[in-house]
């Protein structure tokens, strides 16, 4: 699914469905302006709903940015607006377009970071003010306030993604043979720290002078609230790749890119801008072992 976008004829209000195994495409929703016309908009769905979060009017440094979320749900009739532009509560402040938004707790709630607040701006500083669990029933929006730590700040861009526990290890079968005696209690003995659910943010940070290379952050989720720095820039920096991307696939976390290295910051429209469509050849895997456990980070 595709919502809005800016071409030849400004920008569009049309709701699109992409149909990938056969590559065609048609309009689901019409442009009414039910939902104002935009690009730089924010969209995931779940189940048979998706959400719209922001997006400006126009590409012009002035242009108008959109505080407001819709929601187009699927039912025997097709699709409908089921919430049309409501304006966020004052107590989210302007998160401006291509935010970064991932579904968390099965769908419960969606966690939404900070975008461009403004074409000027050359960077992006995440914050426990920016950052917002929204509610996929209640539409209610929760900020970071309590989370501990330091959030991520100087991105180029960023990219994030949620992981709900390690891959499950191969256990090896039982030999046959005598049955072990009972081995004693041990008092005091203190279980495993559960993994935290956990959203991985990836935001391009300069390094090495004017080269840019992902670093990664694992934000745990409430009730834990706190975010860490894994410290990792330099070695994926080290591998000589252009990684621009990143995602979670299956509770995998990758970054995606090609050969040869970046040297420039992007203008923040790049990533809606016609034409500058790309693709990767290379794929990292970042290791769990890298992530943090338990409430002691």
């Amino acid at each position: 699914m595709l919502f809005g976008g800016f071409g030849e004829a400004g920008v569009s209000g049309h709701l699109i469905c992409v149909d990938l195994n056969n590559l065609i495409w048609h309009h689901a929703l019409e442009e009414s302006g039910e939902v104002q016309a935009r690009t730089g908009a924010t969209m995931i769905a779940h189940k048979n709903r998706l959400f719209i979060f922001g997006g400006r009017d126009s590409l012009d440094d002035d242009a108008t940015i959109f505080r407001s979320f819709s929601i187009a749900t699927l039912d025997a009739d097709g699709w409908k607006w089921t919430v049309s532009d409501r304006a966020l509560p004052p107590n989210v402040p302007n998160l401006g377009y291509l935010m970064r938004a991932t579904l968390v707790y099965g769908g419960k709630k969606i966690l939404l970071t900070e975008g461009n607040v403004t074409s000027k701006k050359k960077s992006i500083r995440l914050s426990a003010s920016t950052t917002f669990l929204f509610h996929t029933q209640h539409y209610t929006f929760e900020d970071a306030s309590f989370t501990r730590g330091v959030f991520p700040h100087g991105l180029a861009w960023h990219r994030i993604g949620y992981i709900t526990a390690p891959p499950p290890t191969a256990v090896q079968e039982p030999q046959p043979g005598p049955r072990p005696a009972k081995r004693p209690r041990l008092l005091g003995y203190e279980a495993e720290e559960p993994f935290p659910p956990s959203a991985i943010i990836v935001g391009w940070v300069k390094h090495a002078g004017d080269n840019l290379s992902p670093e990664i952050w694992q934000y745990m989720l409430p009730p834990t609230q706190s975010i860490v720095c894994l410290e990792l820039k330099e070695k994926v920096y080290r591998l000589d790749l252009d990684l621009e991307d990143f995602a979670v696939v299956g509770n995998r976390m990758i970054l995606l890119g090609n050969s040869g290295k970046k040297t420039s910051l992007p203008e923040p429209e790049d990533e809606e801008a016609a034409g500058s469509w790309k693709r990767w050849d290379v794929a990292v895997e970042i290791s769990f072992a890298e992530l943090k456990h338990g409430e002691n980070v």
